[in-house]
């Protein structure tokens, strides 16, 4: 059983790292880069990526939420509406975080010898990409 986890896809120079997400996302989608970053702070959110998601700033969504229920009005704002439409982005997340993971070149040379990496073996696989299969030959059923 073989056990891999990014360092494998950076072992084969791949962009696989979050802040090579955070690019991506700076370049091609700039409005949910500012609207990700409004809310989570830079250095936790490129640097521990999982748990930042799950840390958000409350102090932002708070103060956005007083000035919405400042300007609540029965007959046309709907403050429950605006704090959900705020946040909204955050339901792109996975969509681009695939977009991203789609994007990546995976046009590689082995760097590990496949009398390690073959289909002999089971791997636990922790990467987003695909590189067991396309730069290995390694068969899905051998991949969990």
């Amino acid at each position: 059983m073989i056990i891999l986890g990014n360092g494998f896809d950076l072992a084969h120079d791949l962009q696989t790292k979050y802040s090579d997400f955070r690019d991506y996302i700076w370049n091609n989608n700039r409005e949910f880069y500012e609207q990700l970053t409004k809310y989570i702070f830079e250095d936790d959110l490129w640097n521990d990526f999982e748990n930042a998601l799950g840390s958000f700033d409350d102090g932002e969504i708070k103060e956005m939420s007083e000035a919405a229920y400042l300007n609540y009005d029965d007959n046309y704002y709907n403050y429950d509406r605006a704090i959900s439409d705020e946040l909204e982005f955050s339901t792109k997340i996975s969509e681009y975080l695939l977009e991203w993971v789609k994007s990546i070149d995976i046009k590689t040379n082995p760097v590990v010898s496949r009398k390690i990496i073959n289909n002999d073996n089971i791997f636990i696989n922790f990467n987003y990409t695909d590189t067991l299969e396309k730069v290995y030959d390694i068969v899905n059923n051998n991949i969990l």
